[in-house]
């Protein structure tokens, strides 16, 4: 793998775009980030721009190995995607959007970029290497980001809805997604009752949406909480 990242580094001058990192205490605007799909998707690493972030570079890295027989999977942090040697021998968590090349144990993507909960990693979704319908569903889910930056809500919630008929096992996410696609679509936030009147949001990812809807309410600038995708091109806590 080591050989593999140096050969796209220094060979083909692909790295994370720069314009693209910051600090998972200050992430860039969710409109900002996928205005350009260039750096959501493997065009902007293959094209003239030779530049991607981890939404898209451990999707390239993962191609490219496993032509090569390498037993490579796509991972899930909140917020950031991430390559897994994953074989009867041997798991090991590679991150190498950054510079070079870092190992890293399951328990440093609990914490970073964001942390998450034993209940979250429970229901399957976060540190597990990921099936082939659930690679695709996560790159429908990057689809739909960039379509809600460009306020192309409609198209945005068929790719929503094609992701979540991949995933079954991952049916209140997709309800998820499609409240925040209406609330963007829906302009400046209004006010939302959770501990008083109706609409009320119940079940296990009721803190998380009440967290989004107050944090959206304070700023515009917001991005879903289950976007899994990261805003720093380095795997350093």
């Amino acid at each position: 793998m080591l050989v593999l990242v140096t050969v796209v580094h220094q060979d083909f001058g692909i790295r994370y775009n720069p314009a693209r990192i910051a600090p998972p205490d200050k992430p860039e605007p969710t409109k900002v980030f996928f205005a350009d799909s260039q750096d959501v998707f493997i065009n902007g690493a293959l094209g003239p721009r030779r530049s991607g972030t981890c939404s898209s570079l451990p999707v390239l890295y993962t191609t490219i190995g496993r032509q090569l027989g390498y037993p490579l999977k796509l991972v899930i942090a909140k917020a950031h995607l991430f390559v897994r040697w994953d074989d009867e021998r041997e798991k090991l968590n590679i991150e190498a959007s950054g510079r070079g090349l870092s190992i890293f144990p399951d328990e440093h993507y609990r914490q970073w970029p964001y942390p998450i909960s034993p209940e979250e990693e429970k229901r399957g979704r976060f540190l597990r290497s990921l099936t082939p319908s659930e690679e695709m569903a996560i790159f429908l889910e990057s689809r739909a980001m960039v379509l809600i930056a460009h306020e192309r809500f409609t198209e945005a919630r068929e790719a929503v809805k094609l992701a979540g008929a991949l995933t079954p096992q991952w049916s209140e996410i997709k309800g998820l997604f499609l409240s925040y696609v209406d609330r963007v679509e829906a302009g400046p936030p209004k006010p939302m009752l959770l501990d008083r009147g109706a609409p009320r949001i119940v079940g296990p990812y009721a803190k998380q949406m009440a967290d989004l809807i107050e944090t959206q309410e304070a700023s515009t600038s917001a991005r879903p909480w289950c976007s899994c995708r990261s805003r720093r091109a380095t795997g350093s806590p």
